[in-house]
């Protein structure tokens, strides 16, 4: 009666294909490679978090995926582009790119 039904996230805007991916290994029932995208999941967040905060973080990346927001409110930070180009290295280096939603360098196949 309490089964998950549904997410709620803050950045299935940035890794859409990666989160679909969680989802079908979840509903076949492999946990362990869930597990393991969920994992690369939480490396992006913890890298946008250490780069001035991760609210302003999130909001300022969807400008690398071709989507420029604007500024964040106060009191969150917009990141600069040195900021961004640090975690676009740091997103190559965990390999993560392959699951960006919009600037994805392959197409991520949904099983």
């Amino acid at each position: 009666p309490f089964g998950v039904r549904g997410w709620v996230g803050s950045t299935y805007n940035h890794l859409a294909p990666l989160y679909l991916n969680i989802k079908s290994f979840f509903d076949a029932g492999d946990m362990k490679k869930a597990s393991e995208l969920q994992g690369m999941v939480l490396q992006f967040v913890e890298l946008l978090g250490r780069i001035r905060g991760f609210n302003g973080g999130g909001k300022s990346y969807m400008k690398q995926l071709g989507l420029d927001l604007g500024p964040s409110r106060f009191p969150h930070a917009t990141l600069s582009d040195k900021d961004l180009n640090i975690i676009e290295m740091e997103i190559d280096k965990l390999g993560i790119k392959e699951y960006m939603s919009i600037l994805s360098t392959k197409k991520t196949q949904i099983l």
